[in-house]
């Protein structure tokens, strides 16, 4: 054999197409290479222009299947990279906003036996009846199941009736609760609700104690007294479009701020179209 037909197969070897084995480890080979000290004294830009001759040399005789995976191998973490750093730059930016926005009425509901049954569009309509923004958030839980007599046989620490619910209660985190009787006493006798008359605007207040004195419901509180803790909106149309599966429906309130205030008002006066000025 001639040193000629020696160049001629050598030739052929060098032309033949990669397997993807073969790809994947000149690719990696590419990679250790480019952290040479030649290539890193480079300036950016011939840097780049070295890494682009290599990668072209190293993809010479490849079909443009090969050239696609060779180039979707070698710079695989780029990709990666590049999609987790574009899902956070739209991500977060959109997370802060949403949560940055005015809650129209945050709720809770205890001990609904039919709790992914619930009518949650009801608060929609509540939503479109003051004309929100639509970007002003409903938040509201439904899946709390909590009494005093189930207390101690189903408490669990990993459960949010007996973690998270509390918690947000003692922070003000809700404006409104809707219950049946067995919530309210507990809710009443741990503190995780505030007598009516701390938290109804005067004017609310007025007409419920004057016009609708039946409709205050008393709690024990937690040295046993009873208190007016609540008002019965069994009867009315949001409280039978709410679809709680107990008939008899209190509303209580667990948040004294301002904003829980203001809610709680406007929540009261659709409930039972006061008309008030809000």
């Amino acid at each position: 054999m001639n040193i000629d037909d020696t160049k001629t197969i050598e030739d052929n070897v060098i032309l033949e197409p990669k397997t993807e084995p073969e790809l994947e480890e000149n690719a990696e080979a590419e990679l250790n290479t480019e952290d040479n000290l030649e290539i890193r004294k480079m300036k950016f830009k011939d840097r780049t222009k070295a890494k682009l001759a290599r990668l072209k040399k190293n993809m010479e005789g490849m079909s443009k299947k090969e050239k696609a995976k060779y180039i979707i191998y070698y710079y695989k973490w780029h990709f990666i990279i590049g999609a987790l750093l574009l899902f956070l730059l739209i991500s977060v930016p959109l997370t802060i906003y949403k949560n940055t926005r005015p809650v129209a009425i945050s709720y809770v509901v205890i001990n609904s036996p039919n709790y992914l049954q619930i009518n949650t569009d009801a608060f929609l309509d509540y939503k479109e009846y003051y004309d929100f923004d639509k970007s002003d958030r409903i938040l509201g839980i439904t899946s709390i199941n909590i009494s005093l007599e189930t207390y101690d046989e189903n408490y669990n620490a990993d459960d949010p009736s007996y973690s998270t619910f509390p918690m947000n209660c003692y922070d003000n985190f809700y404006d409104v609760i809707f219950t049946d009787r067995a919530g309210l006493e507990y809710c009443s006798s741990t503190n995780l609700i505030y007598p009516i008359e701390d938290i109804l605007t005067k004017d609310v207040e007025d007409i419920i104690f004057e016009e609708y004195p039946d409709l205050v419901v008393t709690a024990k509180n937690y040295a046993d007294i009873d208190v007016p803790y609540a008002i019965d909106i069994s009867d009315t149309d949001f409280a039978k479009s709410l679809n709680l599966g107990y008939e008899e429906i209190f509303i209580c309130f667990p948040g004294s701020e301002e904003r829980n205030i203001v809610n709680t008002k406007k929540m009261i006066n659709y409930i039972f179209n006061f008309n008030l000025e809000i």
